[in-house]
């Protein structure tokens, strides 16, 4: 069984990733997936074509591909695209259990994954969270959650929903919800 962990950014998944994994379970996240992919020739001759401002000598500046689908719905749109359907494969390629991160439900991510979880966080708290950790400035943290769904639409995929509104409480909630999720199988 494979359970999703989903939530916008900022929203603690890198965080319940963790948890997952110091609980013993097999995890893998899409970021890490997507770290390898920009590894592969293919994939970056791929994203060259269609993003050539955002790769110089075969390497893919993650900060220029940002600035620009992150300001852009329909480039952003384009890089999903290309992106998640590379991912989901490689996370339908794993064999067994694994609580796997995903930046966001996309579309074809139930076929590959049997639960998910919905991190959730409040507005503040995940600007916060961005400014601290990712040294991003508020402006540019609300552009990017902007471009993701909303709250009510990963509610809507979601089968649990931890709230992260401080760590302690937000760990316990997150332990007891996966150990659920494992024994319902």
């Amino acid at each position: 069984m494979k359970t999703a962990i989903i939530g916008g950014i900022g929203s603690g998944k890198s965080f319940a990733l963790n948890v997952a994994k110091s609980m013993g379970f097999e995890t893998l996240s899409a970021d890490e997936i997507n770290a390898e992919l920009l590894e592969d020739e293919d994939y970056v001759k791929t994203l060259s074509e269609r993003f050539p401002f955002a790769v110089e000598n075969g390497v893919v500046n993650k900060k220029k591909l940002a600035q620009v689908v992150f300001s852009n719905k329909i480039k952003l749109a384009e890089l999903n695209a290309i992106a998640h359907p590379r991912i989901l494969k490689k996370i339908a390629e794993r064999e067994g259990d694994a609580v796997v991160e995903l930046p966001l439900f996309v579309d074809g991510a139930r076929e590959v994954t049997d639960r998910v979880l919905l991190v959730s966080s409040p507005l503040f708290l995940r600007l916060l969270r961005l400014k601290k950790y990712r040294k991003m400035s508020f402006k540019d943290a609300l552009r990017r959650i902007k471009n993701q769904p909303s709250q009510k639409e990963l509610r809507a995929c979601a089968d649990v929903i931890v709230k992260n509104v401080g760590k302690k409480r937000f760990e316990r909630e997150l332990k007891e919800a996966l150990y659920t999720l494992a024994k319902s199988k």
